[in-house]
């Protein structure tokens, strides 16, 4: 697969986004997603990093994914962490 860019502003990165469409047929539904990464640069070797996922669904099953997935879409997450390279 193809990699991502990202860009180093001083202390702060920003990474290109990802996109992600499943096509699900047999239950008439597509789901899309969203993932953005960022952070903050701690020392050479460290990261705050923070990534946004964004998903939707569209098609007639989508009351059913809910269902599924005890989510309401669009919806939306933030997960957070610390980055560290292993030497």
């Amino acid at each position: 697969e193809d990699g991502v860019d990202c860009v180093l502003s001083g202390p702060r990165f920003s990474c290109d986004h990802l996109d992600y469409t499943e096509v699900f047929d047999e239950f008439s539904v597509t789901l899309e997603a969203r993932l953005e990464f960022g952070g903050r640069m701690q020392a050479t070797d460290q990261a705050n990093a923070q990534a946004t996922i964004e998903a939707n669904c569209s098609g007639g099953g989508c009351e059913l994914a809910e269902s599924y997935l005890l989510v309401n879409f669009p919806c939306s997450f933030v997960l957070e962490g610390r980055m560290v390279r292993e030497h």
